[in-house]
């Protein structure tokens, strides 16, 4: 604590002047600026262009956010069949990187269930998320384990370091697929 006080004293230096009444000045009054109306025009021609764009920017930021589609409109497992292709697209085995793979490929999962039947499935951790869909009756037990081995097998490489070989990564993808087929409504 002293050293640091020290350190303070060191670097303060305070210098202390008398001042006579004489040397003192009053407080200059406030004045009002000069203001142009050709400026004052265009400063408000470029405040509300400025506003507008601001307004017609976060309107296409909400529109791209909910990818409206002109024409046909994509059923949920139409898209996830889409986001696989994009994924195997995307190469990420070649380049091992299995973990960001099997974390796509499960948020494609879940947000399949999400869409397909109303569960909150990318916000769950993985237990809830089984837990939710004991209650659904709209799937049988077989693709309600499926479901668990497969999100057990994408929770071991996503948290567990797992480092999968290649058909174990193949049976993952194909087991996506398959439960995409298996609870698809037509």
């Amino acid at each position: 604590m002293k050293k640091a006080f020290f350190l303070i004293t060191f670097f303060l230096t305070i210098n202390i002047h008398s001042v006579n009444a004489e040397e003192l000045r009053d407080v200059s009054p406030p004045f009002a600026l000069p203001m142009n109306p050709v400026i004052f025009w265009i400063m408000l021609f470029l405040l509300l262009g400025g506003l507008i764009l601001g307004v017609l920017y976060v309107i296409s930021k909400r529109l791209e956010r909910r990818k409206i589609t002109v024409g046909k409109i994509k059923t949920p497992y139409e898209c996830a069949m889409l986001r696989l292709k994009s994924l195997q697209e995307e190469d990420l085995l070649n380049n091992k990187r299995y973990e960001e793979f099997y974390l796509k490929l499960s948020r494609i999962i879940r947000y399949y269930f999400e869409e397909q039947f109303t569960i909150n499935a990318p916000d769950m951790t993985t237990e809830e998320f089984l837990a939710d869909l004991q209650a659904l009756d709209k799937l049988n037990e077989k693709q309600k384990n499926v479901l668990k081995d497969f999100l057990t097998s994408c929770d071991l490489v996503k948290f567990a370091k797992h480092e999968p070989g290649r058909e174990e990564v193949e049976k993952s993808f194909e087991l996506a697929k398959a439960l995409l087929e298996e609870t698809r409504v037509v």
